[in-house]
């Protein structure tokens, strides 16, 4: 297992309180532009955040009964610094944090 995949598990339990196995996270990252950004699925303050103008976005998805659950992570295309963490259930926001230190 990988070092991210633990970190998915993790999160999950801590802020949906879903118990997850690896084999049941789908995963994809893709490069997109700040505009591009789906502004519904971040945070209320995602003005005032200084992302960078090309991102490389990682979903990381969970299918669990009726519920969909993703976990997202914008991070600077050129140098990989994760920027913002998004949480999402159903398709609407449920916590997101901006990431501070370099992971």
């Amino acid at each position: 297992m990988t070092p991210t995949n633990q970190w998915v598990i993790k999160q999950m339990k801590d802020v949906f309180n879903q118990v997850v196995l690896v084999n049941e996270i789908g995963s994809e990252s893709i490069v997109l532009e700040r505009e591009a950004l789906d502004k519904r699925l971040l945070p209320h303050y995602g003005k005032e955040l200084h992302l960078s103008e090309l991102l490389l976005v990682h979903l990381y998805e969970v299918m669990q009964q009726e519920n969909h659950y993703q976990v997202y992570v914008l991070a600077d295309e050129e140098n990989g610094q994760w920027q913002l963490v998004g949480f999402i259930k159903n398709g609407s926001l449920m916590h997101s944090y901006v990431v501070k230190e370099v992971i």
